[in-house]
């Protein structure tokens, strides 16, 4: 199921999606060592139990956002529209935490990107 916005607070089958689709990407992305993984499936741990978008949902969604929009990997016409992600301050490495449209967006692409790694 695609991601959609979804905002701190929130609860229901959008957040459940988000959940669903970050546990893939930290199980599933490369270049992450397992203790990064375990560290971040903890931080969402409460937040998946619960079904809502709380500090956990929030830390991790900031952290792919950063990923994203630093990505040296990306199509040209990727790298310019995810540029506008919205980042925290410039010196943590991490977005605002924010599921809006865009982030959701290049959520979704990230998550088709390593499907498709692994198919190979």
């Amino acid at each position: 199921m695609t991601i959609q916005a979804v905002h701190f607070g929130d609860s229901g089958p959008k957040v459940e999606t988000l959940h669903r689709n970050l546990l893939y990407l930290i199980r599933h992305q490369g270049g992450m060592i397992k203790e990064t993984r375990s560290a971040l499936e903890a931080e969402l741990a409460d937040d998946v139990a619960t079904k809502s978008y709380g500090l956990g949902t929030t830390s991790v969604v900031g952290i792919f956002q950063y990923q994203i929009r630093n990505r040296g990997n990306l199509p040209l016409d990727l790298k310019k529209k995810f540029a506008n992600i919205p980042l925290g301050r410039k010196d943590d490495g991490r977005g605002n935490g924010d599921v809006d449209d865009l982030t959701a967006e290049a959520l979704d692409w990230l998550v088709k990107h390593v499907r498709a790694r692994e198919k190979k």
